[in-house]
């Protein structure tokens, strides 16, 4: 199907300091355009536009909180449907979903992957369309708007988490907010900045002459503009960074959460000045999805320290491997790659036996999005690989994970920055914590690490390689109400654990439901009635106070589904069976290499680094006993 796409693109800030309005804001990886609205164009209808936008969002520590409601209007005499595909940031993870009926905005729930998809089909099978957004994969997220009325509008909200873009030298954060490339009836921002990650106001850039405002314990800014084409997109600054802070908030439960941050105060060992390279691997992805400008990274491999002339492989692959060729010097290596054809899926996990025959170094150039295999991507222990990122949408957690957290931009990062050790969070030590993420990543620039407080504390950030650390003080009594920490903690757990998503399938289950997450094992559903909520069995949202106490009370009542209701749930679930084993038929097993057991993922940890527990004692085990329980 050809579709048109209105566009929403980042903005491309390649240099080391963007500029706004006479401000400075820190390096933000460069973005492609997202999201979009798809239109079947052999429909006749013309393409549904955006008409108004209006963004939300809370940072607190190193984190953002983003709401973006979207306000499609569809300029056709018949209501049609209107996909909306979007690519998040790196990192972000979808935490709300609603969609606008009868004037009000229904709140989606956390479900079981496979009970959104058939009370979905279901419903639509009954003349009903429901809301759903699912995890596609890595960072890319689908739902659909339907029916948007003719002539009229609809709304749609999205909400997810991210982390903050850290500035080179670990002093600086921003985050980029997307803005659309068309005028808009109607604009709406408002963003909070709370204190302890600022001493200041934070930098704006992308709306007017506004400036952010204080107010208690946070500054704010907020405007509406009419007929507005904006140009840039509205990016945060917070430009001098405390070497060393820690932001806290209570949420409604009495929980105490905490985002630690503290810049290594020891410089990373010299490192011994390397020989040009004789030799090194290329792995280059040339599926469909890399088709484009890759100006940047010719760049990078010709600026890498190469032996004027050397052995320098070449792999290219998409479904499978090519053959390797060699070439005896870079720039023939860079003509060869600039008369590649981009076609196809990519499959990932073919390429364990290229890595294993590389010769030197490898260097993995993909967006990370295995449309084929469907398997957790897996190298030999020690292979010395890296991967260079791109594209808009990409998995960087599962590069990450395969690549011992060597994942890079190349139009942001030097050939020295790939070539050096990296500096790793080794643990959070003290006592009165608990459920501490972010051990084990990467600290070269800056050391991040949330976690839930259980008594006031005082903590050491250590760091491998040079054995520092950084002293931080944890008191509940400088605890905001909030919830963007507890958030942004659940949504980091589920990024580690995504890769892998069937070995980890009760907690990802357990973190869905408690959060409000979307992940690869739980969809975000709304349902536009008490009926539909009783006939799938999925208690309404508690943004609805009233419904869920009448959803209980009609479950004592109700009798049980009718049979027409029981044969219509069977012959969808019959359906989705079916579907599975075509899929596993279309399999072809004989080239599927032998499954290896799981790596381990590293679990949230207590205070001294400590693994928490995960069936007994701490947050992660009484959600999965949550789970098991309801089972």
């Amino acid at each position: 199907m050809k579709t048109t796409h209105l566009t929403l693109p980042f903005a491309a800030l390649s240099l080391f300091a963007a500029t706004a309005g006479g401000q400075s804001f820190p390096d933000v990886p460069e973005r492609v355009p997202a999201p979009w609205i798809e239109t079947p164009e052999e429909s006749g209808d013309r393409p549904c536009t955006l008409d108004a936008l209006e963004i939300k969002a809370e940072v607190v520590g190193l984190f953002a909180r983003t709401s973006a409601t979207l306000s499609v209007r569809n300029p056709n005499p018949r209501p049609i449907s209107a996909p909306v595909a979007f690519p998040l940031p790196d990192g972000a993870v979808v935490c709300g979903y609603a969609l606008e009926s009868g004037g009000a905005m229904l709140e989606g729930v956390a479900v079981p992957k496979e009970t959104a998809r058939v009370a979905f089909e279901t419903e639509q099978r009954r003349g009903i369309d429901p809301g759903l957004v699912e995890s596609v994969k890595g960072n890319v997220w689908r739902t659909r708007v339907y029916p948007v009325p003719a002539g009229g509008t609809r709304r749609v909200r999205v909400d997810y988490v991210a982390p903050l873009a850290i500035g080179p030298d670990g002093s600086s954060a921003a985050l980029d907010l997307p803005m659309p490339d068309c005028t808009l009836a109607r604009r709406a921002v408002t963003v909070e900045v709370a204190d302890g990650a600022v001493s200041g106001p934070p930098a704006l850039g992308g709306f007017g002459d506004r400036r952010f405002e204080r107010a208690e314990r946070f500054w704010r800014v907020s405007g509406t503009e009419e007929n507005v084409a904006p140009r840039d997109d509205l990016l945060i600054g917070l430009p001098v960074l405390p070497d060393r802070f820690v932001s806290l908030e209570r949420t409604p439960d009495g929980d105490v959460w905490f985002c630690a941050s503290a810049k290594p105060s020891l410089p990373m060992p010299p490192a011994a000045p390397a020989a040009p390279a004789e030799a090194f691997t290329v792995l280059w992805d040339a599926s469909g999805s890399r088709a484009g400008d890759h100006s940047r990274e010719f760049d990078f491999l010709r600026a890498l320290r190469a032996a004027p002339r050397g052995a320098f492989r070449l792999v290219v692959f998409r479904n499978v491997p090519e053959p390797a060729r060699e070439f005896g010097t870079v720039e023939a290596l860079v003509a060869a790659l600039a008369g590649v054809a981009y076609d196809g899926g990519t499959d990932l996990a073919a390429l364990a036996p290229a890595v294993a025959a590389a010769q030197g170094p490898a260097y993995l150039f993909t967006d990370g999005m295995d449309t084929l295999s469907g398997k957790p991507l897996e190298f030999a222990p020690g292979a010395d690989v890296s991967a260079l990122l791109s594209g808009a949408e990409r998995d960087a957690e599962a590069l990450r994970q395969a690549c011992g957290g060597r994942v890079f931009d190349p139009a942001l990062s030097p050939d020295e920055t790939v070539c050096a050790p990296a500096r790793r969070v080794r643990g959070l030590e003290g006592a009165g914590f608990a459920d501490v993420q972010g051990i084990g990543s990467d600290a070269s620039r800056r050391a991040t690490v949330l976690g839930r407080l259980t008594t006031d504390a005082k903590a050491t950030l250590r760091y491998d390689h040079d054995g520092g650390g950084a002293s931080l003080e944890l008191s509940a009594r400088d605890a905001r109400p909030g919830t963007t920490l507890a958030t942004a903690w659940a949504a980091a757990r589920v990024r580690q654990l995504a890769p892998r998503a069937d070995d980890h399938a009760d907690e990802l289950l357990a973190l869905g439901r408690r959060f409000g997450l979307a992940s690869p094992v739980t969809s975000l559903l709304v349902l536009e009635s008490l009926d539909q909520g009783l006939r799938h069995d999925i208690v309404p949202p508690d943004s609805l106070p009233q419904l869920p106490a009448q959803w209980y009370e009609a479950k004592k009542r109700r009798p049980g589904p009718t049979p027409e209701e029981k044969k219509t749930l069977h012959l969808a679930r019959v359906r989705q069976r079916w579907e599975e084993r075509l899929r596993w038929w279309n399999t072809d097993w004989s080239a599927q290499p032998k499954k290896k057991p799981a790596a381990p993922v590293a679990p949230a940890t207590s205070a001294n680094g400590a693994p928490a527990p995960t069936r007994s004692g701490g947050i992660l085990g009484r959600m999965v006993q949550a789970v098991a329980g309801a089972a």
